[in-house]
């Protein structure tokens, strides 16, 4: 039988939890009992980068993610290539940075001077999505070393709770008969598109229509599936199997 490393108050907490931002506060709380004073988690469709996210939760530095965004270090992060590539968790000290180029360098010593540098990694995967969870340790050199090898097991249980819940939560917030969602084949197209990571812009040319008639269709499928922005219906309509993400 497996045995969770993550105290049973907090997975009865996150298995509770209403909103992403819950999620977030709880596994907060948590890492910084163990001591990690950092986390970043992110979901995404499958084959995607950010123009395609389902869930972002970071207490990073905000000027550090406004920097990292700006420079669009996510296509060079060898954390994000390896937690794309892997499906086993990984501390940031065991990437192969000999022969990095002057990018990567250049992203980590930024990182460095904004506090993020030692981190542990988990990889998320399920059919639809990719993600990645990072937390980063606390305190000197030592401390630091002694947290990334004794709450490696504590980190990954943690990882995989906050990733089950926050697919639960999309699921929980979907229709939960699809036969009821009466959508047009135009506004499903448009909705796959949305999956897919197009812009409204790119769907209009794609469907050789205006955007505004683009705009239309997407609006239309927000009402009929109840959710709050574009993306919310389009998590909606992948989870609920009523259109494919092209990847």
């Amino acid at each position: 039988m497996w045995e969770c490393r993550v105290p049973s108050q907090d997975v009865k907490a996150l298995a509770a939890a209403g909103t992403p931002k819950e999620i977030e506060d709880i596994a907060g709380s948590f890492l910084l009992r163990i001591g990690f004073n950092r986390m970043a988690f992110h979901l995404s469709w499958r084959g995607s980068h950010s123009d395609r996210m389902v869930a972002l939760l970071c207490n990073y530095p905000p000027a550090w993610v406004e920097r990292y965004l700006d420079q669009q270090y996510l296509y060079h992060d060898p954390v994000h290539k390896r937690g794309m590539m892997s499906v086993l968790p990984f501390t940031w000290r065991s990437l192969p940075l000999d022969g990095a180029s002057k990018t990567v360098r250049t992203l980590f010593e930024e990182a460095a001077g904004h506090g993020i540098a030692d981190g542990f990694s988990v990889p998320l995967h399920s059919p639809a999505t990719q993600g990645l969870f990072s937390a980063l340790p606390d305190g000197s050199f030592n401390e630091r070393t002694r947290a990334l090898e004794e709450r490696g097991a504590a980190l990954t249980d943690l990882a995989h709770l906050m990733h089950e819940r926050i697919l639960a939560l999309y699921k929980a917030q979907a229709m939960p008969d699809r036969k009821l969602i009466d959508l047009t084949e135009r506004e499903k197209e448009a909705l796959m598109w949305i999956a897919s990571g197009k812009t409204g812009r790119e769907i209009a040319r794609i469907m050789a229509i205006s955007e505004d008639t683009a705009n239309q269709h997407v609006r239309a499928s927000m009402v009929k599936l109840s959710a709050s922005t574009r993306t919310h219906a389009a998590v909606k309509a992948v989870t609920l199997g009523i259109v494919q993400p092209l990847i």
